[in-house]
């Protein structure tokens, strides 16, 4: 089973240019589970907007499926590396280094100090439930703010002049982070 922490895997990825069925995407350690319909069909699996890349307009292919990735986690702070690995974003850079939405549908940052994310409608975990603001909420209060989980505190990124940011749920697929200064990190 996959874990609910790899976010994007299949969900994140579009049906390509020139790919005539849902099917032609999926990859052979899932065929099992979708023939005994224990997987939803891609495209019910996808969010409602997904993110969708012209690979050959980039003058790039489609990676293939397998393989295998040796690491080794050492320490807690090693842990930021599975963002790397699993390469799950909500906010990421183009070629050109211009910072776009991911996960998110879109972002809005505001003098650099008020952060709007909205949710791809639909975009879900791998184990099927739904990204919801909830998540976000859970993130914030049940781990970042919990000082059993998070003994060092908030990460300096984000502290702007040493003060968190305040958190609110703006409707069921928007959150804000916002600071009293500006904060680049």
């Amino acid at each position: 089973m996959i874990s609910r922490r790899t976010v994007l895997g299949l969900m994140a990825s579009a049906f390509l240019p020139g790919t005539s069925r849902a099917g032609d995407l999926e990859p052979e350690f899932l065929r099992q589970q979708l023939t005994v319909k224990a997987l939803p069909a891609l495209a019910e699996r996808l969010p409602k907007s997904p993110r969708a890349l012209n690979l050959a307009a980039m003058g790039r292919l489609p990676g293939q499926y397998g393989g295998t990735l040796r690491t080794i986690i050492g320490s807690q702070k090693d842990i930021r590396m599975m963002t790397i690995y699993g390469y799950s974003r909500l906010v990421g850079y183009d070629e050109k280094l211009n910072m776009q939405p991911d996960i998110l549908e879109r972002f809005d940052v505001a003098d650099d100090r008020v952060f709007t994310f909205k949710i791809r409608e639909g975009h879900k975990w791998s184990d099927g439930s739904l990204l919801t603001t909830e998540d976000f909420r859970y993130c914030w209060e049940d781990v970042w703010l919990n000082d059993e989980l998070s003994q060092g505190g908030l990460a300096p990124a984000l502290l702007a002049d040493g003060k968190p940011p305040r958190f609110e749920i703006v409707d069921p697929l928007t959150v804000r982070y916002s600071w009293d200064a500006p904060n680049p990190d």
